[in-house]
This record gives C-alpha cells, sequence and structure tokens, in this order.
C-alpha cells in the first residue's frame, strides 16, 4: 500500500528538519533518506524536480555553513551536496549555466572553508 502524497510531503519536510538542525547527527542516513523522499516527491509530480534539487542543495549547503553544528555533521552534508548538484548539472547545465555556475561557487566556497571530514566507521551514507 503506498502512502498518500501528503504523508510522504509530511515525512520529506520533518527529514529536512532533522538534516539542517542536526537532531540525529548520529544517523546520517537521515540525509540520504532526506534526498531519496525529495526524489520521490519529485517524480509524483508533488514538486518540480528543478526546485526539489535546488532547495535541497540550499539546505545541505546551509547546514555545512552553519558553526553550531556538529562538524562531523556539516562535513556530511557537505559531502552529500553532489548528489543534487549532479542531478541539477543535468537539468539546468544546457538551459541555465549561470545558475548551474552560481551553485557550483557555493559549494566550492564552503568546501575551502570546511574540509571534508575523515569518515568515522559505520557512518558512511
Amino acid at each position: 500500500m503506498t502512502r498518500p502524497l501528503w504523508l510522504l510531503r509530511r515525512r520529506w519536510e520533518q527529514l529536512q528538519i532533522d538534516v539542517r538542525c542536526a537532531l540525529h547527527a548520529d544517523e546520517p542516513v537521515r540525509i540520504r533518506h532526506y534526498l531519496l523522499g525529495g526524489g520521490k516527491l519529485a517524480r509524483l509530480g508533488v514538486f518540480g524536480e528543478v526546485g526539489v534539487q535546488l532547495h535541497m542543495t540550499q539546505i545541505l549547503l546551509q547546514t555545512a555553513r552553519d558553526p553550531e553544528l556538529p562538524c562531523f555533521w556539516r562535513s556530511v552534508c557537505l559531502e552529500c551536496v553532489s548528489h543534487p548538484l549532479r542531478r541539477l548539472r543535468t537539468l539546468l547545465g544546457q538551459h541555465a549555466p549561470s545558475t548551474l555556475l552560481a551553485i557550483e561557487q557555493a559549494v566550492a566556497s564552503v568546501q575551502c572553508k570546511l574540509p571534508l571530514a575523515g569518515r568515522e566507521p559505520g557512518h558512511g551514507v
């Protein structure tokens, strides 16, 4: 049995809060669930795919920039931004290259300030 769309949306929004606030920083798999949920909502037509991918990229970058959050969580968010960014390269590459360039520059800026943390065993996403 499939979940109603409103329930999928609510779950995705809760995962967004979990990610952005590092509510479960010991469970980085929640970031993957957030990304998968956004992709599913886009495929089901609840949101446009470009909007979803841009939003997820923004949330992950905001989280990676937030000095109040644990460094490990911020680093994992920075690593995971590659997933929506890869999709945005396909979606925006030819049609909105300046938007894509701005996003890539924002990612590079965060990477300079927050190097990717060495992965701890058992914390893969």
